[in-house]
């Protein structure tokens, strides 16, 4: 195996020039299938060391609507259509995934199992996923590290073609780590104009136990903390889910 290896990447050589080496997905997964199963899941950061550079990956939408099915997911329209026009999807800092990459990866990092909704469509040549919501309108993406799957909400949202467009640059600004398991404030930022209904609704969402002639009491002195009790991934996942991003906030 490691001599197939190294007659593939010599013949690559001569004929890319000592400057790239070029090889093919298909090429690259072939060699997979014949390593040792330990090899073969390392298979990605191989493409990354040899500095891979591909040409623009050849899709159908036969293929992407298989993936779809299989995953029970709905790649967003415009990764769709990007996929679909063949755009090149390795760069320098960082890769887009084709349709099969996106079915691996989706399955091998636990979104399947622990973020269903998320769409890995690339990396960074590192820690993060670039990540969208599943759905044909979707047009933003997100940054999310590996080991957050499921358990924080991608960061830096923004439109995917218009990134693309500017530069599609990897290199996000991504010190500011937010710690989604970490307890914080959830605040009433301001008085609801319906405050009866709204109220009784925010105390049952988040099961507080303050009376409720006491929090209707408080609404009059906006800004005000309703709980401290909660993470910041269960407290944005119920104030999104109750619609209540109007009135409350969390506060880290």
């Amino acid at each position: 195996n490691c001599t197939l290896i190294c007659a593939l990447l010599t013949s690559n050589f001569l004929s890319a020039g000592p400057s790239r080496v070029r090889l093919n997905t298909c090429t690259l997964r072939n060699l997979s299938k014949t390593m040792p199963a330990d090899s073969a899941d390392g298979m990605w950061s191989v493409r990354r060391r040899i500095d891979l550079k591909e040409d623009s990956m050849k899709h159908t939408e036969e293929q992407i609507i298989a993936a779809e099915n299989r995953l029970h997911i709905v790649i967003p329209m415009v990764y769709r259509e990007f996929m679909l026009a063949d755009h090149a999807m390795e760069f320098d800092d960082g890769i887009l995934y084709d349709i099969e990459a996106i079915a691996e990866r989706y399955v091998t990092l636990g979104f399947s199992e622990s973020a269903p909704e998320l769409i890995p469509i690339g990396n960074d040549n590192g820690d993060y996923e670039l990540v969208m919501k599943s759905g044909s309108k979707t047009t933003r993406f997100g940054f999310l590290e590996q080991g957050s799957i499921g358990t924080a909400e991608p960061q830096h949202l923004q439109n995917f073609i218009k990134w693309y467009e500017s530069g599609h640059l990897f290199s996000q600004e991504k010190k500011e780590k937010i710690d989604w398991s970490a307890k914080v404030k959830v605040v009433l930022k301001k008085c609801p104009e319906d405050k009866v209904r709204t109220i009784m609704k925010i105390r049952k969402a988040f099961q507080l136990e303050t009376p409720a002639a006491q929090l209707l009491s408080a609404v009059e002195n906006t800004p005000f903390v309703l709980t401290e009790k909660l993470t910041a991934i269960v407290a944005k996942k119920i104030i999104e889910q109750e619609q209540l991003q109007s009135w409350v906030e969390i506060r880290f």
